[in-house]
Formats: structure tokens, sequence, C-alpha cells
């Protein structure tokens, strides 16, 4: 009976010690930053079972043909992708890709020399397609124990990467890769997401003569759909490429921000940047009006070629997530002015607010320097007391 009760205990005390390693483990999954999470969870497990090596691959959220990876060496971080590479697993990955989160580790086998490998596959709930992998190994092999407690890491670590990847996708409608990075690294990220009002450069790209394009021009729908998807998309890597914000699409419009989400740069950085990027749309715009499908395009419906309007505005915004869909956007009347702004610029013309050329005058730099503006104009426009003021950025 000694023996038995012996047993029982045993039993008792090993499930409570391994609710305890589970509740931890649940608890640093929980941090706001992954990685940080995921850092102090595999810590904690190498503490309470042996745990030699121990890999976590996953995919990109916003990305998916492109795997991320950590490794650790009895519980310390040892290599990782982007800062930390592993020249073994770089070249796997460059050779295999996505191919290694499907089938067994055979593969993953060679990386690890002599060592028995175990695997789980993290699997999304509502995807065919795997998040990622664990992979542990060791000389020695593991025991039912740390097998368990590695099983249920991975059924957590699932629920923590579904939620991280679609916070990533969120995000990724606003912002580049680098941005989002630099918010989700921060645990209280979501303060630079609130609601705060910042001078912001705001830029809105119109095409010209759309509504003639896709009346005229077109065959069908989904032909203007393709046509507005390429241009779009392009609009916005200027945008980022600037450290802008996307802000939306209205119609065939882009609107960028500038500024948001940290509000590093001061007032003349960010008109800088609007500018920039108002000219690296006109730029790709042209170009893109020299492919011979789109040359034609223009001719039948009798436009000189393929062009945009740009107006740039340097104005007070209330930036930050808003609506029932929390969409990264600003509210202020320099968007409204931006918005008559860009409707009164012509063929391939960008028209800037008072407030950018003033803030430019104040640039050092040698890009700013050449730029050459047209004269203070006055106009009116619907529904705003006061005329707009602004230049005409010259070609």
């Amino acid at each position: 009976m000694a023996e038995e009760l012996d047993t029982v205990l045993m039993l008792v005390h090993t499930a409570s010690e391994k609710h305890q390693v589970i509740l931890q483990c649940n608890e640093h999954l929980a941090n706001p930053v992954f990685e940080a999470g995921m850092d102090h969870a595999v810590r904690t497990l190498a503490q309470r079972v042996r745990l030699p090596g121990f890999l976590l691959l996953y995919r990109d959220a916003v990305k998916p043909h492109v795997l991320h990876y950590r490794t650790y060496r009895h519980g310390q971080l040892e290599y990782e992708s982007g800062e930390q590479p592993g020249a073994p697993l770089e070249s796997l990955l460059h050779q295999h890709g996505t191919r290694l989160l499907h089938g067994d580790a055979g593969v993953l086998k060679r990386l690890f020399d002599g060592r028995t490998t175990e695997a789980v596959l993290i699997s999304a709930a509502t995807r065919s397609e795997p998040l990622g992998k664990i992979v542990v190994w060791s000389n020695e092999g593991f025991s039912a124990y740390a097998m368990d407690l590695i099983r249920v890491l991975a059924s957590t670590l699932s629920q923590r990467l579904l939620d991280y990847n679609r916070e990533r996708i969120h995000l990724s409608q606003f912002f580049p890769t680098g941005a989002i990075d630099a918010l989700l690294e921060d645990p209280d990220y979501a303060r630079h997401l609130r609601a705060q009002v910042q001078e912001v450069g705001i830029l809105f790209a119109d095409i010209n003569g759309f509504t003639r394009i896709c009346e005229q021009g077109f065959d069908s729908p989904r032909s203007i759909g393709r046509f507005v998807d390429e241009w779009s998309a392009r609009a916005v890597d200027c945008i980022w490429a600037h450290g802008g914000v996307f802000d939306k699409m209205v119609g065939d419009c882009v609107i960028g921000l500038f500024g948001p989400p940290f509000f590093q740069t001061d007032r003349v950085r960010r008109a800088e940047a609007a500018v920039r990027a108002a000219q690296d749309i006109q730029a790709f715009t042209a170009e893109l009006s020299e492919r011979e499908e789109v040359s034609a395009l223009c001719r039948r419906v009798e436009l000189p070629g393929l062009g945009v309007a740009v107006g740039v505005n340097l104005a007070p915004a209330n930036c930050g997530l808003f609506g029932p869909n929390r969409n990264y956007t600003a509210f202020s009347s320099g968007m409204n002015q931006a918005a008559r702004l860009q409707s009164l610029a012509g063929f391939r013309e960008t028209l800037v607010m008072e407030s950018v050329h003033e803030a430019l005058r104040q640039s050092r730099e040698p890009f700013v320097r050449k730029l050459q503006f047209g004269p203070l104009t006055e106009t009116p426009v619907k529904n705003v007391a006061q005329p707009l003021r602004h230049y005409q950025l010259k070609p």
C-alpha cells in the first residue's frame, strides 16, 4: 500500500508540476512581444526538462512564402532569422523553403547530425497550410513527460501564432514591414496607434482622366481592377519607401500620411518625405505610360499619356485607429484641403500647400534645393472658408 501510495503521490506531483510549467509558458506567450515571450517560454521549459536543442520554424504572416526561425541551445537563444542567422539553416531554407513545414523532419534531421529529432507540427485551425513547426533534438532522446510538455507548448503556441499573424496582417494594410516589426517589438505598441493630434505630411494622388479611362478604355470591370491594383500597389510602395503610412484608397485616389506611427521626424522631414513620394509616383506613372498596352489605352481614350494629379499638405491631424475595422487614418481640415488641392492639379501636376513650401525652405537636402516652384497661387474652393494658398511643383 505504501508503494502504491508513493506512486499515486508521484503522479499527482508530476501532474501538478506539469500544470505549473504549462501555466508559466502560457503566461510568457501572452507577452505582447511574440519573440520575447517565446524566449521566456523555452527557457522555462528547459529549466524543467532536458532540452539540448529546440527550433521554432514559422511562416511570415504577410509573406507566407517566407519562413522565420528561432533556435535554442539548452533554453538559450542561439540563432534567429534576421539578426543572428545560422548559416546551415539559412541554406536549408533557401533550398527547400516552406516545404520544410510539411511531412516529417527528415530534411531537418540532416542539420542536427547524430541527434534524435522529434517534430511537432503546429497547424492552423482555419487553414490547411501549417503555421510552423517545432523541432527538438538530443543525443539521448526525450522522456514521455518532456514530450507531453512540448506538445502542450505547441498547442498553445499555435493559438499565439494565429493571434500574432492576425495582428501583423491587420497592420500590414497601413505600414511597411519595418514599421510593423518596430511596433510589435514594443510591449506597449498600442500607444503608437491611439488617436493623437500631430502635424503630418499628407499626400493625395489620383489618376488623370480615370473616369474616361474606365468608360472608354477597358472592356470589363475585371480589367479595370487589374489596372488599379498594379498602379496602386506601386503608389503605396512609393509612400512606404519614404517612411509614410498608407491611409486608404478612395476610388483610384491613394492617400498617404508622413509622420506616423512614431512621429520621430520633424515637420521639415515630413514635408520632404511627402514630396519625394509624390515625385516617385509621378515618375513611375510616366514610365508605366510607356508600356505598349498602356500607350494604346491612352490613345484609345484620347489622353496624352497616363498621369497623376497630386496634392501635398502639411497640417495638424488626429491620427490613429478609427472605426469598427480599426483602420489607421487621420481627420482634419488639412486632409480636406489636400483632397481639394489634388482635385485642382492638372495632368502630371503636383501642387503643394504653402505650409509645405515654407517647411521645404528650411531643408538642407540637395534634392530639395533643386526643386523649382511656380508663384504662390490663391484658389477659392467650395465649402472651405479661406482660399487655398499653394504652389505648383515644376517637373
